[in-house]
């Protein structure tokens, strides 16, 4: 084949991968050192031509690999980019075949220098549990080892006792297996489509609830407070995070340790739980991938699935090889395990009570004895993981630790047959695409979230267990090609619930004294109540945001008259007004609040910014003098910089303290209408007439990507907490999901009639609110792109929407109205206390 086919072939395998336009990038960064906002319309002449440059900037093979990876580490610490970096270096490698001196050393081995790259950072937050009895309180030993498995810092803490906690947790484990053996009562668990609204269903909503605010109680306790801080100031969200939770203690385990740490795993969305039983070796950091998928999954009862469908499924993942065995017989067992070398076991069964027997089919069980014999066949033979999916699952764990598995997955409660094998394929699909197992099982338990309106709680269930005999860290190898086509993947949206306002737990009392947790069930926002119309100003409410203790409202107006260009303040329960700040000659159309609810900032159609002390009342402006109509303004995270989106098609960002502009962003060619800033502070995101939306660093002022897709212009831009996705509205009726690394459009959300104005989400990332020239605020669920709700009333255009932080109240305001709406009352019976 000649060079000029062999390039040829590389473009277009390049061209074809699923990560395609990170490819891209990479390979522009590496010719030009430029970063390019529109790789992704490259066209295959224009990267034939940068892959020939490519060759001939790095004429030793070896050379180019180090230059990719060193990029590549530079750009991104996860695996992503890693991978594309691979991935180009494996395309490339064709154009030096035909001379083996410009291979160097390399080959197909790549050197350990190479491997190191591969290989993430990764950290491990260990905590160990003792409980005193007899004190009523845990000793906590917090230790953070780094990837060198050196301890950086370890510190001792004295938490208040959890039995509060696990009174509640026993509760929730109650109603979770009673609804269970609802569902299997009604023949519900094979098809999974419809149940019913029971007084079970409605029972587990409302001890995930209790259970819910009691951690979070105890979280946030003084105590905890040391915990808290060590971590924030230890761990880095670029790293890999591993929260190894240690305690001889069953009750501890069983605590959703996912819930405690809600917060943190929003904040560190590389970080995973798991947990270790015996602490018999010392621990050390490891990011375990798995190479080549050979995986025997047993399924001792599989209600309706398609076998043969799931197995194509699992089958279609890359590098993968499948086995299905439904109610097997013992010799079918035998068999697998002498003959094969299966490196991944699923292990799947809902036959039998008791935790010592462990059916493989209806009538044919394995004593624990037998099962761990079982097990230590298979890892003579090359098991590297096991997923358990049994009752007791906990129990299973205790009795399977001295085998030294290597990694161990565990289901604390059954899943029924269907959602099991959708966690398997969304695990496995991760596997494949490079993420750590840590990754993997974070990245299909959060895929999950939808079931949790049938099976509050399940998203807590899958739980890997760490074994310590394990220290080595296993390769990554990566397929030749990945399927560009995703799994199908479950859609439970359809299986939405609305709970009643009045739900009964018996003899369970909670002291609600601080402040609750957010809600994060998007099927509490199926109930929601006006409870309050603030009226009484003849103006048009254009901007409205609720203060970071979610006391007060402050919105930005004006009118014609241009007589009530004002900024007002209201108490968000009783809908006074608190104060008036008057000073702009125009209408106000952006407010925001700094991060510490001192100041407020504002933007107005007289050209100015102004700056407003929001507790001393007095009206002594800092003045900021913009060159046109000041349409929109954020605030970073870290309360120093103001963004502005100006009619002159320009964003600029300025010091808040001093009012002085550090950078003018020029790229649009048409107004900037909405601007919004990352929660790590390091991106900006503009939307604008001229129907894009752009990405910029903070810091640097540089444009990284240009997003198109809109039709029409784009009036709302918002990130969302985790800080992966950006969510656009636009005149086009549409709101649109992106994802930020990529700039790939995931999701378009369809349903207003007229434009979509503004758009809102919910501090814990699942729900999507939006307002719209039609009069009508919708709320969807972001996970699935479903519409919840829709809440009518408002006699005018709905010009904003707002959430309180803790996600149970929506502001929307309109002319001469600002409307209050909370969600869903949860009641509970023999109590002297109300969930609000």
């Amino acid at each position: 084949m000649s060079y000029l086919n062999k390039i040829d072939e590389v473009v277009k395998n390049l061209e074809s991968y699923p990560n395609s336009l990170r490819i891209k990038k990479l390979v522009v960064l590496a010719c030009t050192t430029v970063w390019i906002t529109d790789a992704f319309q490259l066209n295959s002449i224009s990267l034939k031509d940068l892959v020939r440059n490519l060759r001939e900037l790095h004429p030793i093979f070896a050379n180019l690999q180090q230059a990719l990876y060193e990029l590549a580490n530079k750009l991104n610490k996860s695996t992503e980019y890693l991978l594309v970096a691979k991935m180009i270096s494996r395309e490339m490698e064709k154009l030096y075949r035909n001379d083996p001196g410009t291979l160097s050393i390399v080959n197909n081995n790549e050197t350990e220098d190479f491997k190191s790259f591969l290989k993430p950072d990764v950290k491990l937050a260990v905590l160990d549990l003792e409980e005193n009895q007899f004190a009523q309180v845990l000793k906590a030993t917090v230790e953070i080892i780094d990837k060198n498995n050196i301890s950086k810092s370890k510190i001792i803490s004295y938490l208040p006792s959890t039995s509060k906690a696990i009174e509640f947790y026993h509760a929730f484990q109650s109603t979770y297996r009673k609804l269970f053996i609802n569902y299997k009562e009604q023949g519900f668990l094979g098809e999974l489509t419809n149940p019913q609204p029971s007084n079970q269903l409605r029972k587990s909503y409302q001890s995930v609830e209790l259970l819910r605010r009691s951690l979070a109680k105890w979280f946030s306790s003084q105590e905890f407070s040391e915990i808290r801080n060590i971590l924030l100031q230890e761990l880095d969200p670029v790293e890999e995070i591993q929260l190894i939770i240690h305690s001889p203690n069953r009750n501890l385990l069983q605590l959703p340790w996912h819930l405690i740490f809600e917060q943190f795993l929003k904040n560190y969305t590389k970080a995973e739980i798991a947990f270790r039983i015996n602490k018999n070796k010392n621990y050390s950091p490891r990011s375990v991938f798995i190479e080549n998928i050979k995986l025997l999954a047993i399924l001792g009862n599989y209600g309706l699935i398609d076998l043969e469908t799931e197995e194509q499924e699992i089958a279609a993942i890359p590098n993968s090889e499948v086995l299905l065995l439904a109610e097997p017989v013992r010799q079918q067992l035998d068999n697998q395990i002498r003959h094969k070398n299966w490196n991944i076991l699923f292990f799947s069964s809902s036959y039998g009570n008791k935790f010592e027997e462990i059916y493989f089919n209806r009538s044919e069980k394995f004593t624990i004895e037998e099962f761990k014999s079982f097990l230590k066949r298979a890892i003579a033979s090359g098991l590297e993981l096991a997923i358990i999916n049994c009752s007791n699952g906990l129990e299973i764990a205790e009795k399977l630790a001295d085998l030294e598995i290597p990694n161990l997955i565990i289901l604390r409660e059954h899943l029924p047959p269907r959602v099991a094998q959708s966690f398997l394929k969304l695990f496995l699909k991760a596997c494949a695409s490079g993420k750590s197992v840590y990754m993997a099982i974070r990245e299909a338990r959060e895929k999950l979230a939808p079931i949790e309106n049938i099976f509050p709680g399940a998203t807590w269930l899958p739980v890997i267990f760490q074994n310590p005999a394990t220290e080595a860290v296993t390769a990554l190898g990566l397929p030749q090609r990945e399927n560009t086509q995703d799994l199908e993947e479950e859609d439970w949206s359809e299986q939405t619930i609305t709970v009643s306002e009045s739900l009964e737990i018996d003899n369970h009392d909670l002291d609600f004294e601080q402040s609750s947790p957010q809600l994060s069930q998007t099927t509490f926002y199926t109930n929601i109540s006006l409870v309050k119309t603030i009226s009484g100003f003849d103006s048009e409410v254009y901007a409205v945001v609720i203060s970071p203790d979610g006391q007060k409202i402050v919105g930005g107006s004006g009118d014609l008259e241009h007589e009530d260009n004002a900024i007002y303040i209201w108490d968000i329960d009783t809908g006074n007004l608190i104060n008036s700040l008057k000073g702009h000659l125009h209408w106000v159309y952006a407010v925001a609040i700094t991060p510490d609810s001192k100041k407020i900032v504002s933007g107005s159609f007289d050209n100015t910014i102004k700056i407003w002390d929001i507790n001393t009342n007095t009206i002594k402006p800092t003045n900021i003098e913009d060159y046109d109509r000041v349409n929109a303004i954020a605030i970073s995270p870290d309360g120093k910089m103001i963004v502005s989106g100006c009619d002159d098609n320009t964003a600029k960002i300025w010091n808040l303290e001093t009012g002085v502009l550090i950078k003018t962003l020029r790229s649009h060619s048409r107004r900037v209408n909405s601007v919004a800033i990352s929660p790590d502070g390091q991106t900006l995101i503009t939307g604008s007439d001229d129907h894009t939306i752009k990405v910029w660093s903070l810091a640097t002022g540089s444009l990284i990507d240009t997003l198109t897709g809109h039709t029409k212009p784009v009036l709302c831009v918002v990130i969302t907490p985790d800080g992966k996705n950006i969510i656009s509205s636009s005149d086009d009726q549409t709101i649109k999901i992106w994802d930020l690394a990529t700039g790939r459009l995931t999701a378009t959300l369809t349903g207003h009639e007229k434009s979509v104005l503004a758009i809102a989400i919910s501090p814990d990332g699942h729900t999507i609110v939006s307002s719209s020239l039609d009069k009508n605020i919708k709320i969807w669920d972001f996970n699935t792109g479903h519409l919840i709700n829709t809440l009518s009333g408002h006699e005018n255009i709905i010009l904003c929407v707002a959430i309180s932080p803790d996600g149970r109240k929506i502001v929307s305001s309109s002319y001469g109205e600002i409307r209050v709406w909370e969600v869903m009352e949860v009641t509970v019976s023999n109590s002297n206390h109300q969930l609000k």
